[in-house]
């Protein structure tokens, strides 16, 4: 085997230092000491819009993806959203890119890969679908199905999905060679999503689950001579958040309250937070704590599905014409306008509100360059992250809320072990205060086995160049020919 990128959701540098210091990790020590270990900035730091700039090395506006669901102007001039699939990625993938230049490649769980057939090329790949937002699990692998997938079927706990997803690649990789191997695991996110303080504190559950991931690595390292560790962004707890739709929601709140009585709980949280600067939330999460642990995101997927999810389902707003991700709207960065008349109200309350303290909001377009925008007028909100502010979208009558909120943010983590890592880097080791970005994942790796950079790449590869390629136009021609044939 040449190389094993695994992909750790939601790794961040604090994460991965506890891990380290609470855990028996041999392995990856041994990985990390032998390597690189760089800081990963993401921006916006979220799932599906990450995962896909690390295996295009290029931003939304090029790879076409905003967020988990997207939201266009439907028949009839009605505004509606689905998920993102695998059709909606406009750029080859790494996993697509090695087995388009031959190298028999294994993707497991990667996010966008359903439905199977949406993707860009599979001739030498085998994919088992990604289960994030996926109505089912599939694979176009024989073997693998017959074998295998029950080990990738959904799970509620976590932990326990992990470890399933950990034996099932054991179990693939024993019994097929591959050349290139990709595999995202549900953990730290999805286990930080349900108890953001045991993740964090590195408690009993992750403890286990991290010396799972270092057997998994004591495997890879025999098998693979090239590793790489990366993770789509980063996990933290924060003191502060703020809310940048309160400028809009507060001349709406009375209205909504009546609509939604729960909002007069969340107000009065709210204001004695506000005013006692205490952290009411965390004796609430006390007694809802096992209650929320019991709750599967995938439950709220297939719920979703239910209502046309895939298909396309009727879009809501939260007032004057904004919208933003159905999906999981208390990490938002990207928001989605009716029109440009709803887009310039939004950014001019803004900026003239208390809010444009604590977050920069900018146009889109003005960030990101390309040709695969969102079909309605967007903006990007980002926290000012030196007031120690952070994001929440949620509902709220207060602009700042002094609770304790579990959340995303920016820096995540990459890490590459290679035999040829110090004759290609002309510098020093690399340590984690040494940042790279996620469009730099897929060029250094891509370097590393030889393998020439997608053109229109906004990444660097950090163990030099191999030149360029229009991978997208060759998957093309190559799928041409064969259907000619």
């Amino acid at each position: 085997m040449k190389a094993v990128m695994l992909g750790l959701d939601g790794l961040s540098p604090q994460i991965l230092t506890n891990a380290l210091k609470k855990a028996e990790l041999p392995n990856l020590q041994r990985i990390i000491s032998k390597g690189e270990a760089h800081t990963l900035v993401s921006i916006p730091p979220v799932t599906p819009i990450e995962w896909t700039s690390i295996a295009t090395g290029m931003n939304p506006a090029k790879h076409g993806i905003w967020g988990f669901t997207k939201i266009y102007m439907g028949d009839g001039g009605r505004l509606k959203w689905r998920y993102y699939q695998s059709y909606d990625v406009r750029q080859p993938r790494i996993f697509e890119i090695t087995a388009f230049k031959g190298l028999e490649t294994l993707c497991i769980n990667y996010p966008l890969t359903w439905p199977i057939k949406g993707n860009w090329y599979l001739e030498h790949l085998d994919i088992v679908g990604d289960t994030l937002i996926s109505p089912r699990t599939e694979t176009n692998a024989g073997f693998i199905e017959k074998k295998y997938l029950k080990y990738f079927e959904p799970l509620p706990d976590p932990y326990k999905k992990t470890v399933s997803y950990i034996k099932g690649l054991e179990g693939i990789i024993e019994e097929k060679e591959y050349d290139f191997v990709s595999i995202v695991l549900p953990f730290p996110d999805q286990a930080f999503h349900k108890d953001a303080k045991e993740v964090l504190n590195i408690g009993k559950k992750s403890k286990a689950t991290w010396e799972e991931i270092d057997s998994l690595l004591d495997i890879i390292a025999k098998k693979a001579t090239k590793v790489f560790i990366v993770s789509d962004h980063g996990l933290g707890a924060y003191r502060k958040y703020a809310n940048p739709l309160e400028p809009i929601l507060r001349y709406k709140w009375i209205r909504e309250a009546k609509r939604n009585p729960m909002l007069l709980l969340s107000a009065a949280t709210d204001f004695y937070s506000y005013a006692t600067k205490i952290p009411i939330r965390i004796f609430q999460r006390k007694y809802f704590k096992e209650m929320l642990y019991k709750l599967s995101l995938r439950k709220d997927v297939i719920i979703s599905a239910g209502k046309g999810a895939w298909k396309g389902a009727e879009a809501s707003s939260v007032g004057s014409g904004i919208f933003y991700d159905m999906h999981d709207p208390s990490d938002v960065w990207i928001v989605t306008f009716l029109n440009e008349t709803s887009r310039e109200r939004f950014l001019e309350a803004l900026r003239k509100d208390k809010a444009s303290e604590y977050v920069d909001v900018r146009k889109t377009e003005e960030v990101f360059k390309g040709n695969h925008f969102t079909d309605l007028p967007s903006a990007i909100v980002m926290p000012k992250l030196y007031n120690k502010v952070y994001l929440n979208f949620a509902t709220s009558l207060f602009l700042i809320r002094y609770d304790i909120i579990s959340n995303h943010h920016v820096l995540g983590v990459f890490i590459l072990n290679s035999p040829n890592i110090n004759k290609n880097a002309n510098k020093k080791k690399a340590l984690l205060n040494d940042p790279l970005t996620t469009y730099d994942v897929t060029p250094s790796i891509l370097s590393y086995l030889g393998l020439p950079i997608p053109k229109g790449t906004d990444g660097r590869s950090i163990g030099g160049n191999t030149g360029f390629y229009a991978y997208d136009i060759g998957i093309k021609l190559r799928r041409m020919r064969q259907k000619i044939k």
